[in-house]
This record gives C-alpha cells, sequence and structure tokens, in this order.
C-alpha cells in the first residue's frame, strides 16, 4: 500500500460543494493534484515496484504506470465507473450533465479530454524524462493501460460497447457481504424507500 498525499483526498472532500457545482474548478483542482502526485509519487513507485510481478492501480494514479514501465513489469488499472471511458452513452466524467444524448456525449469527450491531456502530459513528462522514460502521447491511455479492468456489478452499469480497448467488467470489490453496512449508508437506505 502506498500512503496518500497529505493535501489530497481531504482537500477534495472541503472542496466537494464548490468543485460540484463548476466543472472547470474541478478539472484545474484535479489537474494540481495529480501534478503533486505525479511529482512526489514516482521514484517512490520505481523503488517500491522493483520486484513486483503486476502493479495495479486506480483513481488518478498516473505515476504507477511509468513506475511499472520503468521496471518492465505488468500493469492494470481499475475503474470504479465507466465514465472512465469514452462513450457515447455519457458525458466525460468531469462533466456534471450525464443525461445529454449520444452524439452531444461523443462530440464532448475530445473537448475535455484533448486540454485536461495536454495538462497531465505536461506535468508527467518531465517526471518520465527524470528516470530515463519516453515523454508522454497520450496521457489516459497511459493510465488505463492495454487492458484496464471494470470494477462495477452489472446490475448498475456495463462497460461501454464501443470500447477502444478491452475492458474486463466484474463486480465491486467490496461487496460488504457479511459485513455490517458503514453508517452513513445504512443510514441513507434506512431514510426511504429503497433507492434499488
Amino acid at each position: 500500500a502506498f500512503p496518500q498525499h497529505a493535501d489530497g483526498g481531504e482537500r477534495l472532500i472541503e472542496r466537494a460543494d464548490r468543485l460540484g457545482r463548476n466543472p472547470m474548478s474541478l478539472i484545474t483542482e484535479a489537474i494540481r493534484h495529480i501534478r503533486q502526485q505525479i511529482t512526489a509519487r514516482l521514484a517512490d513507485l520505481i523503488e517500491i515496484t522493483r520486484d513486483a510481478d503486476l502493479v495495479v492501480a486506480g483513481g488518478p494514479e498516473f505515476a504507477a504506470s511509468s513506475a511499472a514501465e520503468h521496471n518492465r513489469v505488468a500493469y492494470r488499472y481499475v475503474a470504479y465507473c465507466p465514465a472512465m471511458f469514452p462513450s457515447r452513452d455519457h458525458a466525460p466524467i468531469f462533466v456534471p450533465w450525464q443525461s445529454l444524448p449520444g452524439w452531444a456525449n461523443r462530440a464532448l469527450w475530445p473537448l475535455v479530454m484533448t486540454p485536461i491531456q495536454v495538462a497531465i502530459g505536461r506535468v508527467l513528462t518531465p517526471a518520465r524524462r527524470s528516470v530515463g522514460l519516453a515523454p508522454v502521447r497520450d496521457a489516459m491511455g497511459l493510465l488505463l493501460g492495454e487492458r484496464p479492468l471494470l470494477a462495477v456489478d452489472s446490475v448498475f452499469a456495463h462497460a461501454p460497447v464501443e470500447a477502444s480497448l478491452p475492458i474486463s467488467q466484474f463486480p465491486a470489490l467490496h461487496p460488504l457481504d457479511g459485513e455490517a453496512l458503514p453508517a452513513k449508508l445504512a443510514s441513507f437506505l434506512d431514510a426511504g424507500p429503497a433507492p434499488v
């Protein structure tokens, strides 16, 4: 396990309301977090994964695939929602409007993701060069890897049919079988009719 950056998830939680109202603020904050994460983690991840057989990453862990590449170790990315993969079925992950028609979703993917890819590439390329790796051409491709995993129950969502990558889907990683539900989730479910 690799420790979270001290200013990572806590900062996003503190600013969740404001970030949710403004997609550009969310994108800016995400890129700032990725910049800190890549700079702080790449060298450490290279050391930690030196003798690994497989590196598995999730979330905005852009340094993990570069560490795996540096050490010639297999890499798999785990996505927890299909919105990580381009599709006409949904808008990009940073867009709050998820009920747009298919043509609008398809048009939004390059409009939203191209500037994000450029911004991430500007951060990731110098970090990769510092450890002898080639510049980044496709930051999202580097993050997702060649065979990403989708950890979501199929009753809730499916991998996009037109995905350009072979996506393996399996149920959520924490099904809570035989365990008490987290208090916040139990309270939500008890507050009204079952949502599903």
